[in-house]
């Protein structure tokens, strides 16, 4: 019968606290793999796993906020000091990957601090975004994401899907529901996209022939432009095209206003608002397509589409409003997402 040989073998936590002689070998029963003693490693040298192997070389650690309440804008990431590959001593490597899971949404841009037995290294997480690297849009990771970043000498890159946002391309900024406001507005988290979208539905009003209009703002929301918005907009009704063109003091979404039904109750106003070039460097434009979701039992349907530019300053968009063109109350379901190339 062949003699069974048995390897020194223990738990990650325990083996840390030995220095396995030089060709020593031991298994690591937590994450079952081999280690190898140099008479120098506290737990040993890891060998990977073929699990690791097929995982490639992401180095996997726990990552904390280091903020109250926590958020994603300032991350360590704490990393078992034995996978030495990611540093070249004092610094990470160009090249190191790293996961980790998000403790917490960002909120815009965030640092991550990778900290290991013997050295510590800190630099921003950016995205590409139009062509060039650029700073996080709040939620581009969400708590609980597995987020993966490779170092490039400089920044990490993040390397997995933003936050519900396949890689970037969609991400959800914010969602709200009017129930008898006068207007509604957005204010957080509009920076650093190519592109927003505003969408509203179910939208009615509490006084008949409205118009329902957004403007913008580039302060934050502390004044919206009521100026210089200029473009034309078309309308179907009953079977015929009827427009609207010249300069305007709003973006208005609808030409024949929004009506007053009690009787036909499901005639709500339906919108998605496309925002485009929303840096300093570009006009704002604006298109948009929408629609009256008439009961079947309506006279006419109503949708049709529109584009507008504001010509008033370049100053990037970093706020909307949502208003009736006159006194009333407006009630509906709004999303604005943000979108990147």
């Amino acid at each position: 019968m062949a003699e069974q040989r048995k390897k020194r073998r223990d738990t990650t936590a325990n083996l840390a606290l030995v220095t396995p002689a030089i060709g020593v070998l031991g298994i690591d029963t937590t994450r079952k793999a081999p280690i190898v003693g140099d008479a120098a490693t506290a737990g040993g040298i890891p060998i990977p796993s073929f699990g690791e192997i097929i995982n490639g070389d992401w180095i996997f650690g726990t990552a904390v906020s280091d903020n109250s309440p926590d958020d994603g804008d300032n991350i360590t990431l704490t990393i078992d000091s034995r996978y030495s590959s990611f540093t070249d001593g004092g610094s990470v490597k160009a090249g190191a990957k790293f996961r980790f899971i998000a403790p917490a949404a960002n909120t815009g841009a965030s640092i991550l601090t990778i900290n290991w037995t013997g050295g510590t290294d800190a630099a921003t997480i950016k995205k590409y975004s139009g062509g060039a690297q650029a700073d996080l849009a709040a939620s581009d990771f969400i708590a609980g994401q597995i987020v993966e970043v490779i170092f490039d000498g400089t920044v990490f890159q993040i390397a997995g899907g933003l936050g519900g946002s396949a890689g970037g391309v969609h991400t959800e900024i914010e969602r709200q529901t009017a129930a008898g406001v006068t207007s509604l507005t957005f204010t957080t988290g509009l920076a650093g996209y190519d592109q927003l979208k505003l969408i509203g539905t179910d939208i009615s009003v509490d006084t008949n022939v409205r118009d329902l209009e957004v403007v913008v703002s580039d302060d934050g929301g502390s004044t919206y432009e009521t100026a210089s918005y200029d473009g034309s907009l078309a309308q179907l009704s009953s079977g015929a095209w009827t427009y609207k063109t010249g300069a305007t003091d709003a973006i208005t979404l609808n030409k024949t206003s929004i009506q007053l039904q009690s009787s036909e109750i499901d005639n709500m106003f339906n919108f998605e608002l496309t925002c485009w070039a929303m840096d300093a460097a570009h006009k704002k434009n604006f298109t948009f397509i929408f629609a009256h979701n008439s009961p079947a039992s309506a006279a006419s349907e109503n949708s049709g589409f529109g584009s507008y530019t504001f010509k008033g300053n370049n100053n990037a968009l970093d706020a909307l409003k949502v208003q009736l063109n006159s006194s009333g109350n407006f009630s509906g379901n709004f999303k604005l997402i943000g979108l990147n190339q």
